[in-house]
């Protein structure tokens, strides 16, 4: 459940330069599961939800401003069709199963959900795809939602497969992406003998692929960690991928959050 197969490399011992840069990442190793209970950590199915609490609505429009990093024209049609569509529970986690995603003061629980379908159709790093993120405390929740409502029109592969977690705990190293210059040419020296794609056998052992809270990103083309409002560069919090196991084929979406400012502002890219 760890890494990808391949030769095994020791990254301290062969780049003590990045040592000092180690980070652990929780993978949740999601596995398809009937029916697991509301209150659970889990990806899909039915969350913990207050009744009197209405349950998000999708109103962005089909098309909307795609700010692309990637060299693609900026496009903005803000008079397409909106969805007014139900969102799907996508990721929920409980402060007892993963204390390292930094639940605020008072909270246990982490919510994320999304539209259940396409914005857009660029493969482009946006942040048009709608998601939505609660922090809430387990204990108001009297009163839960027995069934979240069903959305009229969605995606099929938007919507992953009620699933439970295995959480397993690792360490990474910047990805390749991450390195300056001058460590991108020590990688290449040392790397010699393994294989003529260096970068690529450093990466199977460096960085890793899949949902994951913390570490870092797993960058599919490169990119950067985006500015909060307060001028600060944001940390990488999050990642959700898609899963051929859950039928969930959603793209990446990688989530930044600023924890300098009281209110945890999030941000994030969607890689489709």
């Amino acid at each position: 459940m760890s890494n990808n197969p391949g030769p095994k490399i020791d990254i301290p011992t062969l780049f003590p330069e990045l040592a000092p840069r180690a980070r652990q990442t929780v993978k949740l190793n999601p596995y398809p599961s009937n029916n697991s209970a509301p209150g659970n950590s889990k990806m899909g199915g039915t969350f913990l939800w207050p009744a009197d609490e209405p349950w998000p609505v999708c109103d962005i429009p089909e098309h909307a401003l795609l700010d692309s990093n990637l060299s693609y024209e900026t496009i903005f049609q803000p008079d397409g069709p909106e969805h007014n569509d139900y969102y799907v529970g996508v990721l929920q986690l409980r402060k007892e199963d993963v204390p390292e995603l930094g639940f605020p003061e008072g909270k246990n629980l982490f919510q994320l959900l999304w539209c259940p379908r396409r914005h857009n159709n660029f493969s482009v790093y946006s942040n048009i795809f709608p998601l939505k993120f609660f922090w809430r405390n387990t204990k108001e929740i009297i009163n839960p939602l027995s069934q979240p409502p069903k959305p009229k029109n969605p995606e099929k592969n938007f919507i992953p497969d009620d699933s439970r977690l295995n959480f397993e705990r690792l360490t990474e190293y910047p990805h390749f992406f991450d390195l300056s210059p001058e460590l991108d040419e020590v990688l290449d020296q040392r790397l010699i003998g393994f294989q003529d794609e260096s970068n690529l056998i450093y990466q199977q052992f460096s960085t890793i692929l899949g949902t994951k809270i913390g570490g870092y990103p797993y960058w599919a083309r490169g990119g950067a960690a985006p500015n909060c409002k307060c001028g600060s560069e944001m940390d990488f919090f999050l990642t959700v991928s898609e899963d051929i196991n859950l039928d969930l084929q959603a793209g990446i979406i990688y989530l930044f959050i600023c924890r300098r400012c009281a209110e945890l502002p999030i941000d994030y890219f969607y890689l489709w």
